[in-house]
């Protein structure tokens, strides 16, 4: 909370809490005196649905894995 960031890459499958939820969990935090950072999120899941769930969620874009 205290860090700043300039980009978060963020993993859709995470033991305990879900990728979106995480986020959702970031923007909260998010306030005035807090600069924008863009979430990527990262998967392995890069079917149509997927994507619109994150679009939907409000994350800055998406990278399917693997990727090099």
């Amino acid at each position: 909370r205290t860090n700043p960031y300039d980009i978060v890459f963020m993993d859709i499958n995470m033991p305990k809490m879900g990728g979106i939820e995480a986020f959702q969990k970031i923007r909260a935090l998010q306030n005035a005196d807090r600069k924008y950072v863009p979430v990527i999120a990262l998967t392995a899941y890069a079917l149509t649905d997927e994507r619109e769930q994150f679009e939907a969620a409000g994350m800055d874009d998406f990278l399917a894995k693997p990727f090099s």
